[in-house]
């Protein structure tokens, strides 16, 4: 942050955050989609630290809006999402998650970053990629 005076933190969930993540917040807050979505969006990456998610519904999300996403190396379900070119995989200690989010801010940067990410959010779509996948194993094809 003392490098970059233009960025700023914000954390978005339902649950509460740690108090020391709360401090370095400018903003906490539970958004309904429609503003979550916006928020996607407008943000320069979405970071998503957890070591115990089953998906990363999140990343998807922010991958659809064209934003960049970093995820924990160890960090279950979400480390299949990100792909080089769309973002980085980080270890969990601060200093790591500090090195993924300034290489994913350099993602940013790159205007052909965002149409990569819409892409690869396609690969998660219901209709277009899911469905027809459960359409073949249901099928025996």
């Amino acid at each position: 942050r003392e490098s970059i005076p233009a960025l700023r933190f914000e954390v978005y969930g339902q649950g509460t955050p740690r108090p020391e993540v709360a401090a370095a917040a400018d903003e906490c807050a539970v958004l309904d989609p429609h503003a979550l979505a916006e928020r996607y969006a407008g943000a320069w990456a979405t970071v998503l630290p957890s070591k115990a998610e089953p998906f990363g519904m999140v990343l998807t999300e922010s991958l659809a809006a064209g934003t960049p996403v970093v995820a924990l190396r160890d960090g279950s379900g979400p480390r299949d999402i990100v792909r080089s070119g769309i973002g980085v995989l980080s270890g969990d200690t601060p200093g790591e998650l500090a090195v993924a989010c300034r290489e994913v801010l350099d993602l940013a940067r790159n205007p052909d970053t965002a149409v990569a990410c819409r892409r690869h959010a396609m690969t998660f779509d219901w209709r277009t990629a899911v469905v027809p996948q459960l359409e073949q194993v249901y099928a025996g094809d």
